[in-house]
């Protein structure tokens, strides 16, 4: 997405995400996009995530919730956790926090955040990306 310049900009989060959905698929990935698998932020329905990776059992193995941020904006990053989670603050022991330095892009970083769940390790995957008009 980084290098195609048309989602540059005042870009919709909608268009993106079916970019990234329709690159997922053309990979072998069975994607659902817009699926009902989370809840809304008051927790009284169904709500959204943005992109839902399952394998070819319909199990879940991934789930992406793509943000439009111009800065750092703490309540609408936990709003999107939330729809995931419902509760974010881990009651689970974090592990490590690890910035991926083989990343060598200037406008790219990725990240991982572990929690260890009943013995089961659950990775948070960040991507920040920089997309901003050049």
């Amino acid at each position: 997405m980084q290098q195609n310049h048309l989602y540059y900009g005042n870009f919709s989060e909608d268009d993106r995400n079916t970019f990234i959905a329709s690159m997922l698929i053309s990979a072998g990935f069975h994607v659902k996009d817009q699926t009902r698998k989370s809840t809304t932020e008051t927790g009284k329905s169904a709500g959204e995530v943005d992109i839902f990776i399952e394998d070819i059992n319909g199990y879940p193995l991934n789930i992406i919730e793509a943000l439009n941020l111009s800065s750092v904006v703490k309540d609408y990053i936990k709003t999107h956790i939330d729809k995931i989670f419902k509760n974010h603050d881990f009651k689970y022991p974090l592990i490590p926090l690890v910035e991926d330095n083989s990343v060598e892009f200037s406008d790219l970083r990725k990240f991982t955040i572990v929690h260890n769940r009943n013995g089961t390790n659950v990775n948070m995957h960040h991507i920040v990306m920089n997309l901003a008009k050049k």
